[in-house]
């Protein structure tokens, strides 16, 4: 775990979780995305639901969210009628007591019932510290 995921985790805010600009991306920690997803599907904990026409829309949701600190998000794909395909979290693996090691504990589906599990990402950091200054940040 890296210094940047730690100080994302202990920082109750947005504006102290990150000096600069966030990104979200799919976790690398050695568990399949398509797992992580899943597991992300059945037990987060839902902070907002809406549609999105793209990732890159679901991810701007996130990053401008300000009813609560939105450390993750999972998007479900194109729009398909009137249902939601873009979930926001306040959760991310850093916040699970067994941090990445809950995703190997997940089961398989017994039925493909067919609905789309999606892509989950998670925020990381581009500056290292909350104070620290760069040319990136600079100004901003």
């Amino acid at each position: 775990m890296s210094d940047n995921s730690k100080l994302f985790c202990l920082f109750p805010t947005a504006s102290e979780a990150c000096a600069g600009d966030r990104d979200y991306e799919e976790p690398k920690f050695g568990v399949p995305n398509e797992r992580v997803s899943h597991y992300v599907d059945m037990h987060y904990y839902v902070d907002k639901e809406l549609m999105a026409n793209s990732a890159a829309a679901c991810k701007r949701a996130c990053e401008i969210e300000n009813e609560f600190l939105c450390r993750s998000f999972l998007y479900k794909g194109p729009p398909t009628g009137s249902s939601y395909n873009c979930q926001l979290f306040h959760l991310d693996h850093l916040t699970l007591p067994d941090g990445p090691s809950t995703f190997l504990t997940t089961d398989r589906p017994l039925l493909d019932n067919g609905e789309r599990t999606g892509t989950y990402y998670e925020n990381t950091c581009k500056s290292k510290y909350p104070n620290e200054t760069s040319s990136s940040t600079a100004g901003s």
